[in-house]
């Protein structure tokens, strides 16, 4: 299920869609029909797993990805989609990996 708005065909404004459970999947904003700004993604427990922005449709900034338990696994960084930086990973004590 989706709640959604729409503007003269386009996706607008804020955006939510959810597993079939109905816990929540996905929440952000669209601006004339492409993703902008930040969007969480969620596991089926409820809990985010990923965070990140969009710029025009496009991954940008820092993307962070997160274990079921809530700690952070590891983060990429993107610049209009593509990946600036190496990816980073964490243990689960938080102690970096990579």
């Amino acid at each position: 299920m989706t709640k959604a708005n729409y503007e003269n065909g386009l996706e607008t404004g804020f955006w939510q869609n959810f597993y079939e459970n109905g816990t929540i999947w996905s929440e952000g904003n669209f601006k004339e029909g492409k993703e902008e700004g930040e969007w969480k993604f969620y596991c089926e427990k409820g809990v985010v797993r990923t965070l990140g922005n969009y710029s025009s449709g496009k991954e940008h900034g820092t993307w962070k990805y997160f274990r079921e338990d809530g700690s952070l696994r590891g983060e990429k960084t993107f610049e209009n989609q593509r990946l600036v930086s190496d990816p980073v990973y964490y243990d689960e004590e938080g102690s970096l990996i990579k």
